[in-house]
């Protein structure tokens, strides 16, 4: 099955790795239906969670972003990883090329 929308993949990661929606939802300080609200795309996942999703779900960013699975880039150690840099760069490359939030999610792909 070809996964197409990271509501499908964070669902699919979070049962390889053995997780209910509860369990993805208190490592993630969120509602279980938060979670459920991610899994059936009925929202975004915020920028600022992506590298936490990333960790828990086992997987680098770049197989996140990408809806892969894979976990092979060396150079994504997510215990260094730091959500909040990640979102400040994001914002900030927003601001730099005038792009709306919604277009810079449209861009890369959230």
């Amino acid at each position: 099955m070809s996964i197409t929308s990271y509501g499908t993949y964070i669902k699919e990661r979070r049962k390889e790795v053995n997780l209910t929606q509860q369990d993805l939802a208190d490592k993630l300080h969120l509602t279980s239906q938060s979670i459920s609200f991610y899994e059936n795309d009925k929202v975004s996942v915020p920028l600022n969670l992506v590298g936490d999703f990333a960790n828990i779900l086992n997987v680098d960013l770049t197989s996140f972003l990408n809806l892969k699975k894979e976990k092979n880039n060396d150079s994504a150690d997510f215990n260094k990883f730091n959500s909040a840099k990640f979102a400040e760069y994001l914002a900030f490359l927003r601001k730099d090329k005038k792009l709306t939030l919604n277009t810079l999610s449209k861009l890369i792909g959230i």
